[in-house]
């Protein structure tokens, strides 16, 4: 009996660690929770909050997997490229610049070729979109963010009017990587 119940705990341990390799977990399960974890693209945040607390290092492979690790303990510090919705994590993060976002209709990844061309509404200033957004092509602009979420289309928001509810429309490079100009440095520090 003891060394089937050790079989199973090995068996369960070895299944948790493929889910969170799958859910793109690159840090070792165990962890002593004393590091900083972080998304791809906000390593530069995560190697200066590591190096001014003296923490290790841990790359994950989103911002999900980064959450999931706070909530375990495996991490005491994450910092992620988006603001978490409150069932990822309860906690406020600590945003760490202004930037903008995408929304649409549904959830999704989009090539930043496809953005481009990309008919896409907003209430942000003209000046705002032509100084950081000058490759979009195809920009209507409305007096609020409620009227251009009316037009169906995508809209660029700026990260202070992102609500839970709302789904990102994430422009990535060819190789897979965000777009780091629709992304925002966002820590949070774990609670449990």
């Amino acid at each position: 009996m003891t060394v089937m119940r050790s079989t199973i705990q090995n068996t369960a341990g070895v299944l948790v660690a493929g889910l969170l390799m799958l859910a793109g977990c690159t840090t070792p399960v165990g962890s002593d929770g004393e590091g900083v974890g972080y998304c791809p693209t906000m390593e530069p945040y995560a190697r200066e909050i590591a190096a001014e607390e003296d923490m290790e290092l841990l790359l994950y492979g989103s911002a999900a997997a980064v959450l999931h690790a706070l909530r375990q303990g495996q991490i005491t510090v994450g910092v992620i490229g988006r603001i978490a919705a409150a069932s990822e994590y309860p906690e406020k993060g600590q945003r760490l610049a202004q930037g903008y976002t995408l929304i649409g209709p549904s959830h999704s990844l989009i090539s930043y070729e496809t953005v481009k061309s990309l008919p896409i509404s907003t209430a942000l200033a003209e000046d705002v979109v032509a100084k950081r957004f000058p490759e979009l092509e195809h920009v209507a602009f409305h007096e609020s963010t409620a009227e251009a979420l009316k037009t169906g289309s995508a809209v660029l928001i700026d990260w202070d009017e992102w609500q839970d509810g709302y789904q990102l429309l994430v422009p990535v490079h060819p190789d897979g990587r965000k777009v780091s100009k629709f992304r925002t440095p966002v820590v949070y520090r774990s609670r449990y």
